[in-house]
């Protein structure tokens, strides 16, 4: 479990997952409900800063259009069924800072499954079959899925 959140962390937290080789749907499979209480106390720690400024691990969002497509995309997912359990709002230090925020319930008819997000937002997918978790989520094989293990992973077609 520890190496599950380790190898997800926030992905990229030096760009505040604003990259395109973040972790867009982290899936937890089997593992579900530990992973997200942990991912949630790992996410809620982390410090929401200028990037200047020491321990700082979210930064700003490039502008507040980006902010304006994080949250559109946490609406999506809202109104489709997903839950906040963290996050899910600018942060208090204004203009493009925005809270690490972790939603679960997510399904593959959510636009943020779909479409890069660029914003400290995890949806976590809840899946029973590894393959179903590497291609259900986009209807493609795509990079950043997670498996339990490596060797797992490494055997992914």
């Amino acid at each position: 479990m520890t190496s599950l959140i380790s190898a997800f962390g926030w992905s990229d937290t030096e760009t505040a997952r604003l990259t395109c080789v973040c972790a867009n749907n982290p899936d937890a499979g089997g593992v579900y409900d530990a992973f997200t209480k942990r991912f949630v106390e790992t996410a809620g720690a982390m410090k929401v800063a200028d990037g200047f400024e020491p321990g700082a691990v979210i930064e700003p969002l490039i502008d507040m259009k980006a902010v304006e497509k994080v949250e559109a995309h946490i609406a999506d997912a809202v109104k489709k069924g997903a839950k906040v359990v963290l996050g899910g709002k600018r942060a208090a230090q204004g203009g493009s800072f925005f809270e690490p925020t972790v939603l679960t319930d997510v399904t593959t008819d959510m636009v943020i499954t779909r479409k890069e997000t660029f914003g400290p937002v995890a949806p976590l997918c809840r899946f029973t079959l590894l393959a179903r978790g590497v291609v259900g989520l986009d209807g493609a094989h795509t990079a950043c899925r997670l498996a339990p293990d490596h060797a797992r992973r490494d055997r992914l077609p």
